[in-house]
């Protein structure tokens, strides 16, 4: 098998530009705002399993009319009323299946007038087309119900947060599935209690020459660059434990 040794191909490779890593914590980052402004918006409804609908006070009094609406629920605060729409009557308003919907669907409706609406609602009792209505003094988006909104978001990602940290060791493990491939090399700075050198270093004559020249390179590199000779781009020392690795590699920073 024939080898390529051509150098314009290592150059050409070296030139190419790297893709750089993605960052995951950016997709959970993206996913939180995102489910964030979900639950602000009024959707935190939907994902609890109640549809929700807005309408205009026209087509509200066609629901009514209709018998399409069970009961009322009016926010004398917010100037909007909750329509407790019908099991049977569902696919005429949300144009889908009861099991879509969810449990207790409703559609929000803004209205003007409290003394007119409750004429209206009084009526529409009476004549049965709607079972009952009530009134609340609430909003729904003081900062305890948004809180309780996110209550589920915040627990959920707290626990991916936590199943994160058990699976990668706690905070400085590296035995977890999400260090994987990640380096455990470690950087020694010269000056900082780096006293050591080749001539600490016993056996190994062979390792001990190689990287000695490696140190050689980077000490008086013209030498081996008119010969042709390129930087290394690293050093992989490999043996069972106790063979010396470490302290050749101190010795290189110290050298060095």
């Amino acid at each position: 098998m024939e080898q390529n040794n051509n150098p314009n191909n290592n150059k050409n490779n070296e030139n190419q530009p790297k893709m750089p890593r993605f960052n995951m914590n950016w997709i959970y980052i993206l996913c939180l705002v995102g489910l964030v402004a979900l639950f602000l918006s009024g959707g935190g409804d939907m994902l609890g399993g109640n549809a929700a609908k807005e309408t205009g006070y026209t087509e509200f009094k066609e629901y009514v009319e209709k018998g399409y609406v069970l009961s009322v629920v009016v926010n004398t605060t917010e100037s909007k009323m909750k329509l407790y729409i019908n099991p049977k009557n569902i696919r005429d308003v949300y144009k889908t299946s009861a099991k879509q919907a969810g449990a207790n669907p409703y559609v929000m409706v803004e209205y003007g007038s409290t003394d007119e609406l409750q004429k209206y609602l009084d009526q529409a009792q009476k004549t049965g087309k709607i079972k009952a209505y009530s009134y609340e003094n609430k909003s729904n988006g003081s900062f305890f119900n948004i809180l309780l909104n996110l209550a589920p978001l915040i627990f959920f990602f707290f626990f991916i947060w936590w199943m994160s940290r058990r699976m990668s060791g706690g905070a400085g493990g590296s035995s977890g599935v999400f260090n994987v491939g990640k380096s455990k090399a470690r950087m020694y700075e010269k000056g900082n209690d780096m006293g050591i050198t080749f001539k600490d270093v016993a056996g190994q004559e062979g390792a001990k020459q190689e990287v000695q020249e490696i140190v050689d390179f980077l000490k008086s590199p013209r030498k081996y660059t008119d010969l042709g000779g390129k930087i290394p781009k690293g050093a992989l020392l490999v043996g069972p434990p106790g063979t010396g690795k470490t302290l050749l590699a101190k010795a290189v920073a110290g050298e060095a």
